[in-house]
């Protein structure tokens, strides 16, 4: 073989290989790409596979240099670990024949999170709040102020048509047990709004009901100084704290409206202010109508064996909250929350079970109360299942419109069931006291 031929092969296969290589980062880029166009729904939400990751960030990063960092596709990246850094990049490209303007929601109990886009020669940042973003614009007068020193609470951009931009996403891993949702939801920033007007006033006559039962379920207690309905009153300052203090499709009201979220705080360091009050409402509540149930239905005199139980239920309840608040456990999710609903699964069944004998044995208010029971147990459980397991609401099954979406929430379906739960026990306790 002459100098020549094998001169010639050489090149050939640098060619060959040259090619290849193009293919595959072409096939690479084409992996990455998310594409919106005129069909593209109001709300969407992208697969995890199309995002492209970074290993660990230990350092900040300039927004000019995220075109610099190494991301790795999917199917190469190892996973998140506990209390790090970490960021993810997608490219948007607009198929449409129109501009969109979209908005995004960072991950529910991320910390520390900031969005970065990348759009010819210009680049923009955005520093999200954890968990929620406070909601400036609500407490301006919208008449006398411009508006020009205040931002919408979540992020967004316009891609034209024909357009593609690159979004990164860094963010701060929350305590493992806090990892329920990682998702960014994308939604149309002008239409969207416009379809969250009927879920708002809705949210706004639960938590306006929940209040009202307050002040006259307080008014009762005073006049007749019953300890059932004082636990009432405490179960239902609970459940307006679970309405208002956790995440309801695209934040947390509490926080989106009165409270700014805290900061560089050491309890806050691996677990959000966000998360921590939403689990605390959560469990708070779920424990003060067991106190509640067991004092309706006399278990304590009645059935003493049961009402131990319930002890024994309170304060593991309690333990696993501090637990879970305490310490980073790292072990699989699904052996910290099993037998939390599996606990809460066999107290409900419990009291319903001694609620029916007692009506068997002669309380025929106890008839009234399984009645605003079953609501709660049914409620209850689906949105446990809902929010750490993704476990549809019993409301997804209801014709498509936009009461079924706002209703098939897990969060959603919880304060539904609250509410019904709240009004049913008010007319049983105002019942029960004549």
């Amino acid at each position: 073989m002459t100098i020549y031929q094998l001169i010639s092969r050489l090149v050939i296969i640098l060619l060959f290989s040259s090619f290849f290589n193009l293919e595959l980062v072409f096939a690479t880029s084409k992996q990455n790409n998310f594409t919106i166009d005129n069909e593209t729904t109001i709300i969407f939400s992208i697969p995890k596979e199309k995002f492209f990751y970074s290993t660990v960030i230990d350092e900040p990063i300039n927004i000019r240099d995220v075109q610099k960092i190494d991301f790795l596709p999917y199917s190469e990246f190892t996973g998140f670990q506990s209390n790090q850094s970490y960021i993810k990049r997608i490219k948007i490209e607009n198929l449409g024949n129109v501009p969109k303007t979209i908005s995004v929601m960072a991950g529910s109990g991320h910390l520390k999170s900031k969005f970065i886009l990348v759009s010819k020669d210009k680049f923009i940042s955005f520093i999200n709040d954890s968990g929620t973003n406070r909601n400036y614009l609500s407490s301006i007068n919208a008449v006398t102020t411009s508006g020009n020193n205040f931002v919408p609470r979540n992020f967004y951009f316009k891609v034209l048509p024909g357009e593609s931009v690159d979004l990164y996403y860094k963010f701060q891993m929350p305590n493992k047990g806090f990892v329920f949702d990682s998702r960014l939801i994308f939604y149309d920033t002008e239409k969207y709004q416009e379809n969250r007007r009927f879920g708002l006033w809705v949210e706004g006559i639960i938590a306006g009901s929940l209040l009202v039962l307050i002040v006259f379920t307080y008014y009762s207690y005073v006049q007749i100084r019953d300890k059932t309905t004082l636990y009432f009153c405490f179960w239902l300052i609970t459940a307006i704290l679970v309405v208002i203090g956790q995440f309801h499709h695209d934040g947390t009201r509490l926080l989106e409206f009165f409270i700014d979220p805290v900061k560089d705080d050491f309890l806050f360091a691996d677990i959000s202010f966000s998360s921590r009050l939403g689990v605390l409402t959560g469990y708070i509540q779920a424990m003060m109508f067991v106190i509640f149930a067991r004092q309706f239905i006399g278990l304590k005199k009645y059935h003493p064996i049961a009402f131990q139980f319930t002890n024994l239920y309170l304060v593991w309840y309690a333990t696993h909250f501090f637990i879970l608040q305490s310490f980073n456990l790292e072990i699989d999710i699904r052996l910290i929350l099993y037998p939390l609903i599996i606990s809460t699964g066999l107290v409900l069944a419990l009291l319903f079970y001694f609620a029916i004998q007692r009506y068997l044995s002669g309380m025929l208010l106890a008839k009234f109360f399984i009645v605003g029971f079953l609501p709660y147990l049914v409620f209850r459980i689906f949105g446990l299942l809902g929010v750490f397991f993704g476990f549809q609401s019993p409301f997804s099954y209801l014709p498509d419109s936009g009461l079924q979406f706002f209703l098939s929430s897990s969060q959603v379906t919880q304060s539904a069931g609250l509410f019904i739960v709240a009004i049913v026990m008010s007319l049983v306790l105002a019942k029960r006291t004549k």
